[in-house]
């Protein structure tokens, strides 16, 4: 049974329901007088190029989400939430009795804790009605630091129901070395970031595998024999070949044709292609320069892969042939840990404004957004706006795969923050700004190992010209770099240089309460 409880706002009457077990029940009802937002037409920012209008509200987030509640009840895909801090003048204290059985989940020391408490009912008032805005087939993310995580998870099971929770991902932030506060106990190099879906009707996005690049697929192989020798090795059938009774030959790189790859090092015991050849087909006599078709090898959907020996006593290995892989039917789920330290040391260039109040770095903003939805349309609300991130991010993707998020910001102007960074955020990327100091955006990365420098060298300089040749019109200058045993590519402005805006519009609300 719901317990009915009224709350009367700057003179607004919103009656809402709480309910006593179940975690199921929706909490928000539609007030009986809807908040007044009025749109401030000199920050109005229209583009006539077909991109999404998003809107910005300057004012209590709660009345926000009881004005969207006509348009959007069960309407938004995608909800992220990174709420202020306990001890920030953004967090209301609120006294209502319905918090009252916030004592009773987290009991706390008479005149200790009562902060605290207020935080976390500021907060579950806050979810619950964005939870109603929120799809069947929609998604939840809220931040959360390591000592806010447990608290708000119990919060969001209730309102979410427990089945419903997907992950908390763990975000690297800052490099283990960097200690800010050095007579701390504990160095905290990571925050986290609570998922939930609306039901069971949400699926998560999956990892889109990148197209190898083909510039090794290079030799083809014919056979001049249709009576080869025949021997069951290792449970396998094997073709032998004698060295007059098969053709390679290398050319032009082609998707059909063959890689070759040389058994040594770690691929003669980690690759299962290594693992046969030094086991069955290594140490046959005399057999120097023979090919060997084997069946039921390599996910290249040809159903056999191509073995050599060593051609002659000067040679120290063999290798094997392996045609480009079979993209898989199901790709791989995104992992719950990202590392997005480089990423969080140049947050402050992001967008043109300075905000030193927990800005999030685009690209960890574009990969929820990835994980989130990747649909046409996909309405995005972004409950405690900040500096604007989302926006940012959900911006930069309709510039690349032409999806046409829209993103409603919701934001208190705590410290004039709606006027001082929010807008002039959204402004710069819509409309182009220039840059106050060096920036630089990774296209690629990837781990340095012995193996990989020894048999791929050739690989970086591929990888490099072929990044150049695709991405030189979106950078001043594409720049590769050794960090942290990682190759790394670039692409990078210098200070002064003009970004490019990203078009989009924009229609900006104020509470009539708000200055």
């Amino acid at each position: 049974m719901a317990i009915p409880w009224v709350t009367d706002r700057d003179s607004t009457l919103f009656i809402c329901f709480t309910p006593e077990i179940s975690p199921n029940m929706t909490f928000f009802t539609k007030p009986k007088l809807k908040p007044l937002f009025t749109e401030i037409l000199e920050r109005r920012i229209l583009t006539d190029d077909e991109n999404p209008t998003h809107l910005l509200f300057e004012g209590d987030i709660l009345e926000a989400l009881h004005y969207l509640y006509d348009d959007y009840y069960e309407g938004v895909d995608l909800i992220y939430a990174d709420p202020p801090r306990v001890n920030d003048s953004q967090f209301r204290i609120e006294t209502n009795r319905h918090f009252e059985n916030f004592h009773n989940i987290f009991p706390v020391r008479k005149n200790r804790g009562e902060q605290y408490i207020n935080w976390l009912s500021f907060i579950e008032l806050r979810i619950s009605h964005a939870h109603a805005l929120l799809k069947p087939s929609g998604c939840f993310f809220i931040s959360a630091t390591h000592r806010d995580a447990a608290h708000l998870k119990l919060i969001c099971d209730n309102i979410f129901s427990p089945e419903n929770y997907l992950t908390t991902f763990i975000i690297k932030t800052r490099h283990e070395s960097h200690a800010f506060v050095r007579d701390a106990d504990l160095h905290e190099v990571t925050e986290q970031i609570l998922f939930y879906r609306k039901s069971d009707v949400y699926k998560p996005n999956r990892l889109q595998e990148e197209q190898e690049d083909v510039s090794n697929y290079l030799y083809e192989i014919q056979l001049l024999t249709e009576k080869p020798e025949r021997r069951v090795l290792g449970g396998k059938e094997v073709e032998i070949y004698e060295p007059h009774e098969y053709i390679v030959t290398k050319g032009a790189s082609d998707s059909l044709k063959f890689k070759k790859i040389s058994i040594r090092g770690a691929i003669c015991e980690e690759n299962g292609s290594g693992r046969f050849f030094e086991r069955y087909l290594k140490n046959l006599p005399e057999q120097m320069g023979y090919l060997f078709k084997v069946s039921g090898m390599g996910n290249d959907g040809l159903g056999y892969r191509y073995f050599q020996t060593k051609r002659s006593e000067k040679f120290k290995n063999g290798f094997y042939f392996q045609g480009k892989p079979v993209k898989n039917e199901i790709p791989l789920p995104f992992p719950n840990f990202f590392d997005f330290t480089k990423e969080y040391e140049q947050v402050h260039n992001e967008g043109g404004v300075s905000f030193t109040r927990g800005k999030k770095p685009v690209g960890l903003m574009k990969k929820m957004l990835k994980i989130g939805a990747t649909i046409e349309n996909t309405v995005i609300l972004d409950m405690f706006a900040g500096s604007g991130s989302l926006a940012h991010a959900a911006m930069e993707l309709n510039n690349t795969d032409g999806l046409k998020r829209k993103v409603i910001l919701c934001n208190t102007n705590e410290y004039r923050i709606s006027e001082k960074v929010t807008f002039p955020r959204l402004k710069n990327v819509m409309q182009g700004y220039v840059l106050d100091r060096i920036w630089k955006e990774e296209l690629f990365s990837i781990p340095l190992t012995p193996r990989l420098i020894r048999e791929n060298g050739s690989v970086f300089n591929e990888k490099f010209a072929l990044t150049c040749k695709n991405q030189k019109e979106n950078y001043e200058e594409i720049i590769e770099v050794i960090e942290n045993q990682h190759y790394i590519i670039y692409g990078a402005f210098s200070k002064g240089s003009k970004i490019a805006g990203l078009g989009n519009s924009l229609k900006y609300f104020r509470n009539r309460i708000n200055r």
